[in-house]
Order: structure tokens, then sequence, then C-alpha cells
């Protein structure tokens, strides 16, 4: 019986849910024309040393496009959080393709964001815009799972401002005429890693289950449909930060 395995990448789906959070900050740019117009600061998953390195060398600065002001987003720590656990009998899956997965399991992950810039108010602005938004914690809507049938796991994912490096760090990128600026925040996602999902390629269609009460007695015999995952006990489950619901 053949076998294909399915995993949902969740790390990389959390490093580009950072990637797009912090990619819609602005920045006030001067035109030729003396106007101020404000320009989205780039954010991309890379630690600020590396962006540093790769930015005093002017080939490689020219060949990236690569410019100041810049958010730079690294992922630091995942740590497992057993509060979060859900009962390790539910499942997430579909009846009527017998897929399932078993509840995932929580980790908080840990994600540095750190302004660059080469002016003391420019730093200031793009903080001030970070602070004003993580006032308290935010959700970013997430399909975590989508089974081949079309049914999807769903979940606002709990994004939180965990500290911040207030003191101004002055850079030395070799360059003496442009001193870089960066600043530092720590955030924690309250993410889940699902376990990967195989399934079978089999051909039962039913399985008959003979029911007997606590003496023995026969009851009713039951038919239970089984798909292709060969899962019997299948539910079609949806939950919103931390509250299920199912449906039979």
């Amino acid at each position: 019986m053949s076998q294909k395995r399915r995993y949902p990448r969740m790390i990389q789906k959390y490093i580009l849910m950072m990637c797009d959070t912090f990619n819609r900050f602005y920045a006030e740019k001067k035109q030729k024309s003396g106007e101020l117009k404000d320009k989205i600061v780039p954010a991309q998953h890379a630690t600020k040393e590396k962006y540093l390195m790769m930015f005093k060398d002017i080939k490689q600065r020219q060949k990236y496009k690569m410019t100041l002001p810049f958010l730079s987003v690294e992922m630091t720590s995942i740590d497992p959080n057993p509060e979060r656990k859900l009962n390790s009998n539910v499942s997430f899956g579909d009846c009527s393709s017998g897929q399932a997965i078993p509840s995932p399991n929580p980790y908080d992950i840990s994600f540095d964001i750190s302004i660059l810039s080469k002016y003391h108010e420019e730093l200031y602005d793009i903080a001030e815009q970070i602070l004003s938004r993580f006032g308290s914690t935010i959700y970013y809507p997430m399909i975590e799972f989508k089974f081949e049938s079309g049914t999807e796991v769903r979940r606002k994912v709990p994004i939180e401002l965990q500290a911040s490096s207030l003191n101004i760090e002055t850079v030395d990128i070799g360059m003496e005429d442009m001193p870089v600026y960066s600043m530092t925040f720590t955030f924690i996602i309250q993410g889940n890693m699902y376990t990967e999902m195989s399934v079978n390629k089999g051909s039962i269609d039913e399985i008959n289950l003979s029911l007997e009460d606590e003496v023995g007695n026969a009851l009713d015999e039951i038919t239970v449909g089984v798909g292709t995952g060969g899962e019997i006990n299948c539910e079609i489950i949806s939950y919103d930060g931390g509250n299920i619901s199912t449906d039979p």
C-alpha cells in the first residue's frame, strides 16, 4: 500500500506571516521637487548583521537594490508551550475523505525585528508606528492546514510584543560617512506544529462494528464509512484561540 506524506511547512508560513506583518510601515522620503512622500520600508527574513555586511559592498548594494531604512525579520527560538496543548484524542479532519491529523503541538516562536536607518528621526518614526500598532496583541488570520478535499484548519495567530531595545545602537559597517542606527523589538507568536499526515491509498470502503453492552448483550450493528486515509472516527473541527467546536 503506497503512502504520500504532507508537511504543513508551518515554520515557513510563520516567517512569511511576520514578513507580511512588518511590510506595511512607512518612512518619509524627500522627492526631487522637495515634496515629502511616504515610502514603504522593506522587510525581509535576514539578520541585521548579514544585511549590513552586504550593504557596505557597493556591488552587492547595487545588484540587490538594497536601501535604508530596512526591517530585518529574524527567527530566534522555538519553545514548546504545554499549557496550550489540546486534548490528544482530538483530531482535525474530514469525514468525507477520511483524512485526519492529530491536534497540533503548541510552540512559542520568537522573532527579533530590527530597524536599520541612517537617521535618528527616521528610526523614531518607524519605531512609533510599530509601538502604536502593537499596543496590545494582534491576530493574523491564517489557513494553517488544508486537506485535498478543501477542508481548512483556520486560526487567528496571536502576535505579541515582548520587549524592545530602546537604546539606539550605532552599527559600524566600515563606512565613516554613513553611520547606521539600529533598534530591535522582540515578538512572540503562539504557533502550532502539526504531525505529518500519511494518506494510504487503500480500497477499504466501510467497516462493520458489532457493539455490546457491559454484560455482553449484543447491540445494533453499525456500519462506519472509511475514506482513503483509513480513519474511523473523523470530525471536522474548527477552533479560534483555543475554543474548540465540533461538527460530527
